[in-house]
Parts: C-alpha cells; structure tokens; sequence
C-alpha cells in the first residue's frame, strides 16, 4: 500500500516515526563528533539536511500540539531542537571537515609548546595552512542565526492557519520521502 493511500492517522504515525528516528540518529551523529573541531562532513549525517529540518520542526510541532509538555519542558525542548537545527550550519565537504580536524588537533599542540617554551617554525606554517580564516567562521555563524530563524518561522507558519496545510505538506515530503 502506498503511503499516500494511507488513512491520516497512520500517515501521521509515520511522520512522527521517521522524525523520531532522524532526530535520535541525528543526535548520535552530533555526541560522535569531534568535540574540538567546530565542524561535521556531511557524509557523518543519518539523512539529508532537509530531512533533518523536518524531522526538529515536525517534532517540536508534534509535542506542541499535544499539549502533554509544560511551558518549561516546551520551552527547553523548543530551544534544544533550534539549537540543533542551526547546527546544521556546520555540516560541511569532506575537505573543510578533514581541515577542522587537522587545525584541532594542531591547537591540541599548544600546551604542550608553551610548557616547553619553544615555538617550530614549521609548527606555525602547518597551522596557517589548516586553520579556519575568521571571516569564515563568521559566515557559518551567520548561518546557524539565520536557520535558528528559519526553525521558528517554520513553527509559526505550522500555528497559522493559513499557512499549516502547506507547511505539513512539506514535512510530510521530506520525512515519508526516500
């Protein structure tokens, strides 16, 4: 059977199913990540980013709707999974990710250097080659802030009712989509 010749409930039940899925898969990918580099190649994602932003607004759409969580736990839950959306800011080629890595594992290096006062040459050239240019940082930051406003225009077109049926049927795309 089709999922389009679903009855709603059970399409309903595959889209929270699949956000549930993506979100916890996408949650390993971030604990996996190398905590002293900023970024992710995207070939370490469990799906595609646009289902990945389905996935967080869905699931925070669904909890909302709901009505089970407490404006606290709504708040925080809402603020995690926005926070991981613009997170997605950060999900980049193979070749920036190998370069992030390579510049942390560079900075690793800095003890140690300054316990033994002695600075290589070499050591500097190394880093200049690796090391993210600040203007680029900046552009990636910009990014995570203008898709922490993407999630929430995304949340608030879901609350309008003019703009809901449209808004699910794109989450319904992107998440029951393979």
């Amino acid at each position: 059977m089709q999922r389009d010749a679903l009855p709603p409930e059970a399409i309903l039940y595959a889209m929270v199913q699949t956000a549930d899925t993506v979100n916890e898969a996408y949650g390993r990918a971030l604990q996996r990540k190398d905590t002293k580099s900023i970024f992710l190649a995207e070939s370490e994602l469990p799906a595609s980013k646009d289902k990945i932003k389905a996935a967080l607004v869905f699931r925070a759409f669904f909890y909302k709707s709901q009505g089970k969580l407490d404006k606290p736990m709504y708040e925080r839950m809402y603020s995690s999974h926005q926070t991981c959306y613009g997170y997605l800011a950060n999900i980049v080629s193979e070749e920036v990710a190998a370069r992030s890595r390579k510049e942390a594992e560079l900075m690793g290096d800095i003890p140690e250097i300054q316990r033994k006062g002695q600075f290589d040459p070499k050591w500097f050239e190394e880093f200049e080659k690796y090391s993210t240019p600040p203007e680029e940082i900046g552009r990636y930051g910009e990014q995570f802030l203008t898709l922490c406003g993407e999630f929430a225009r995304r949340l608030e077109a879901l609350d309008d009712p003019s703009k809901k049926a449209k808004e699910l049927a794109v989450l319904r795309q992107a998440l029951l989509s393979d």
